[in-house]
């Protein structure tokens, strides 16, 4: 296929009649299907794609440097990786070369699988822990085409069908993203019969990572002990797994280590007296993030009052919040405080003074009292926090 000789032009014209997606009328099939795990988005349609998919942030894919004719196995993604091509497949170079065109603005390639005496079909496979995956395709003239694809778990979209349309052609978006841990792993375009090409281009993708590190990270000192607050950063992705503090002495004093699903993290067997910085990472199915900038140091007191030292609740304020509000709770004793809990579900605490502690109103909490805990015991507030629907 030379350029632009009557064949050249001729498959052009096939291709552009081709191709997988946006042979969509757009109202004849749904916006969005999701399967256990998949969904699948077709809503932009002609219109420029959308900046995240799925909750993802999408990266476009850059040059290819490949060439007009180049027959190919795949296409680089941004990060390293590849997207696979089953069988190869040929380059149109530009995508708007097409007879039929694409969509405005797409200046990059596009990919045929051309017409045959079967059906034309194209598997891309994504590199691993592809999280999103959009591309768009060219309208076949009143042809029809399937899509499917896979997860790494074995879930599948099942076939999704686009059928044609027999008004002008254009290049359509559709795009597949996963939900909860599992990763796309590819995705089959099948065309309606010998006589329809499959052509795919204008790709972007999101692949996970591991976690970002927590930030705000502060250290609360306690009885040979600390609570570690900090705030999750991004999960990369992929869900966050667990998190793990670690308080460091700059003085001798032992280092401490915990495990814990979220903020804060109480680290035990300090050593009193000393000075501590703390540290968190977080971790995913992908790997653990790299440790959090350090607390600012404080120091555990050299002498811990006597076990008569028992917490007291005698207020708090307001009297009544919502799951997720701030509640300033009085009373003595606070400084080695381990627990707060509202009508038994364990809040979200920070130490401010001895005497008092501000706390998140948990997920789950009702109406009852107010409890913080110590090493020493435990003191419950005399009347009852309002949890506001």
């Amino acid at each position: 296929m030379n350029h632009p000789t009557a064949a050249r032009l001729a498959l052009r014209g096939r291709a552009s009649v081709a191709a997988v997606s946006a042979l969509l009328v757009l109202s004849a099939i749904p916006m969005s299907v999701a399967a256990v795990g998949i969904v699948f988005d077709g809503s932009p349609g002609t219109n420029p794609p959308p900046a995240t998919l799925g909750g993802y942030p999408m990266t476009p894919f850059g040059p290819d440097g490949y060439v007009d004719t180049q027959v190919v196995a795949g296409v680089p993604t941004p990060g390293g990786g590849t997207v696979g091509f089953t069988p190869s497949a040929k380059v149109f170079a530009p995508a708007s070369s097409l007879l039929g065109g694409w969509t405005a603005g797409y200046t990059g390639n596009a990919y045929i699988v051309d017409p045959a005496t079967t059906t034309p079909a194209l598997t891309m496979t994504m590199p691993a822990n592809t999280k999103a995956f959009y591309f768009y395709a060219e309208p076949n003239w009143c042809g029809s085409y399937t899509f499917t694809a896979t997860a790494d778990d074995g879930t599948t979209s099942g076939p999704i069908p686009i059928p044609g349309t027999c008004s002008g052609p254009a290049a359509k978006y559709f795009g597949f993203y996963t939900t909860g841990s599992t990763t796309l792993v590819s995705i089959g375009v099948t065309g309606g019969g010998p006589d329809t090409s499959v052509v795919v281009g204008q790709f972007a993708i999101f692949v996970a990572t591991k976690p970002s590190p927590p930030t705000g990270v502060a250290g609360t000192p306690g009885n040979g002990q600390a609570s570690v607050a900090f705030t999750p950063g991004g999960d990369g992705g992929s869900p966050i797994l667990g998190y793990d503090a670690t308080c460091t002495s700059s003085n001798g004093g032992a280092t401490g280590t915990a495990s814990g699903a979220g903020s804060p993290i109480l680290v035990t067997g300090l050593t009193n007296g000393k000075t501590y910085t703390c540290t968190v990472t977080a971790t995913n199915a992908l790997g653990t993030s790299d440790p959090s900038a350090p607390s600012a140091s404080f120091t555990l007191a050299s002498s811990v009052p006597s076990p008569a030292a028992t917490p007291q609740v005698v207020g708090f304020s307001p009297g009544a919040g919502k799951v997720g509000s701030l509640v300033t709770i009085l009373g003595t004793s606070f400084s080695y405080a381990n627990k707060v809990t509202f009508n038994g579900i364990p809040a979200l605490f920070v130490v401010k003074t001895p005497g008092t502690i501000v706390a998140t109103v948990p997920r789950g909490a009702t109406t009852g009292p107010i409890r913080v805990t110590t090493p020493f015991g435990s003191g419950v507030s005399a009347r009852s926090f309002f949890v506001l629907p």
